[in-house]
């Protein structure tokens, strides 16, 4: 399935003001909760849910939403769902560093076929076309990406700012991969997939929303994205909880 070109417009306009939204917040006053399982949420990330959620259900009426930031999201009914997160890298936010992002995946049979990731602060956007990934620099520079031709050697590994452990260290190790770059939210994959890091490796939990988008990036720029048994990472599933997965060039 391959998104008509209005379609797409429209998307890239959702993200863009689900964007705008959460940089009004930071630069006025962030307000911060936390959920049930301890993790921070913001009124950016209200704001920007509200947003994404009203235009796609605008826009889309007929395509189940899944948002990690909804209170009760739906029991999945059809092969073909939205899967967002409106601001990944909560946790940056909070802290003033600019690496969070506007996620909107769409699934289909279990496996993600469009993705957009959206930088506000960078004001860079990654997103798959026509079975392609590009890069959309101040919204006007659009170029495609595609993953390092040489996938036998790992040279830049890119580990999570805040969910780091001792399997992912060995990981690194194990693997002499000579260079480590950390970064926050699904920047990691759009680094994959642009060339500017080899692997990424993700020991522990995340959750399918976490991933959607990058997923469909970093495969339609040529990587792939899966579990530790070498099977894709699939989505749809209960509880929408992710495995162990690798993302690699």
């Amino acid at each position: 399935m391959i998104i008509q070109n209005d379609i797409f417009v429209e998307i890239l306009n959702i993200a863009f003001s689900a964007g705008k939204s959460i940089l009004e917040v930071k630069k006025n006053k962030i307000d911060v909760n936390y959920k049930n399982d301890k993790s921070p949420i913001t009124n950016a990330d209200r704001q920007a849910n509200d947003i994404i959620m009203k235009k796609l259900r605008v826009l889309t009426p007929e395509i189940e939403i899944i948002s990690e930031e909804n209170k009760n999201n739906p029991l999945i009914s059809s092969d073909i769902f939205w899967m967002i997160d409106p601001l990944d890298g909560t946790k940056e936010f909070i802290n003033g560093s600019d690496d969070f992002t506007v996620n909107i995946g769409l699934i289909k049979n279990k496996i993600p076929i469009f993705g957009l990731i959206y930088a506000p602060s960078k004001d860079i956007t990654y997103y798959t076309k026509n079975n392609c990934s590009y890069i959309l620099l101040n919204k006007n520079s659009e170029k495609k990406i595609e993953t390092k031709k040489n996938k036998l050697k790992y040279e830049i590994a890119l580990m999570s700012n805040s969910h780091n452990n001792k399997d992912t260290e060995d990981f690194i190790n194990n693997n002499a991969i000579p260079s480590v770059k950390k970064v926050g939210s699904s920047l990691k994959f759009c680094l994959v997939a642009s060339g500017e890091g080899d692997i990424y490796p993700r020991f522990g939990r995340t959750m399918e929303w976490d991933t959607a988008a990058g997923q469909a990036i970093v495969e339609a720029a040529g990587g792939k994205v899966e579990l530790l048994n070498g099977n894709a990472l699939t989505y749809g599933k209960k509880n929408f909880i992710n495995p162990s997965f690798i993302c690699k060039s």
